[in-house]
């Protein structure tokens, strides 16, 4: 279930320098006294000129506890039946039910799968509240283990070590003056240069990202956001790949 701990984990550390630690509704720029965020993720088609959701293809329901953080989550990954290879063959979806817990400082300390009772994550904090070490755990046994490092405050790098404690990789982040990542720049263990990713925004908004492989450009991601609500919170957005519309997101936000 490594695949959905991404998402949280950037949460937690992107924005770990502003001088007031935020709660995950504020990370995410959400406004509002909110109870439960689910989001639906389709794939896009693009007919004639017009775009629509096809294949739901994953689903988040999370819910929100009273101090704005994601106390449970409830993730769908949908069975795309055009790639059933044996007909009357019927798969199912895959339903993955995690939980949060927390310290008495309201700072989240691991992520449990509700299945079979594993830590799929766990965190830990310096004295200032900052995330300065992440694991991810493979059917309960370390992964991987990430460290964080700042510099006035502020994510400057991250160091992931593989299970057996040697080095994977070291990115180095630069910040724009929200806290936001502008850059961030993957080394090898001995320094070599092996991809980066650069970051736009409109506000707080993440509008998109470049990533680079050998100093070439890799890949471009745009993201769209063409609806919000009365609390300013948007609720569809279109990511696009290269120029190509690819999925498109519903943000259900249930207020209180």
């Amino acid at each position: 279930m490594k695949f959905i701990l991404p998402a949280l984990i950037t949460t937690l550390f992107v924005s770990c320098s502003a001088p007031k630690e935020k709660d995950d509704l504020e990370r995410q720029n959400l406004e509002g006294n909110i109870i439960k965020v689910t989001y639906r993720n389709y794939d896009a088609v693009e007919k004639f000129g017009e775009v629509s959701k096809g294949r739901l293809s994953n689903s988040d329901e999370q819910d929100i506890n009273e101090n704005g953080n994601i106390s449970k989550s409830i993730y769908t990954s949908f069975y795309d039946h055009a790639d059933d290879s044996i007909p009357g063959i019927k798969k199912n979806n895959d339903v993955f039910v995690t939980l949060s817990k927390f310290n008495n400082k309201n700072q989240r300390i691991s992520v449990i799968d509700t299945k079979d009772n594993n830590v799929e994550a766990s965190f830990v904090y310096n004295e200032d509240g900052k995330v300065i070490e992440s694991n991810d755990y493979d059917e309960g046994k370390l992964s991987d283990k990430t460290k964080f490092s700042f510099t006035d405050g502020h994510l400057s790098e991250s160091k992931k070590y593989k299970a057996d404690g040697s080095l994977e990789t070291v990115t180095k982040y630069k910040l724009n003056d929200d806290e936001s990542i502008l850059e961030s720049r993957v080394l090898s263990p001995d320094g070599v240069y092996k991809n980066h990713a650069v970051y736009s925004y409109q506000g707080k908004l993440l509008t998109g990202y470049k990533v680079y492989s050998d100093k070439k450009l890799a890949f471009t991601v745009k993201m769209e956001y063409p609806k919000f609500d009365d609390k300013n919170n948007w609720i569809v957005k279109y990511t696009y790949y290269d120029n190509k519309i690819k999925s498109i997101t519903e943000r259900q936000i249930t207020y209180k």
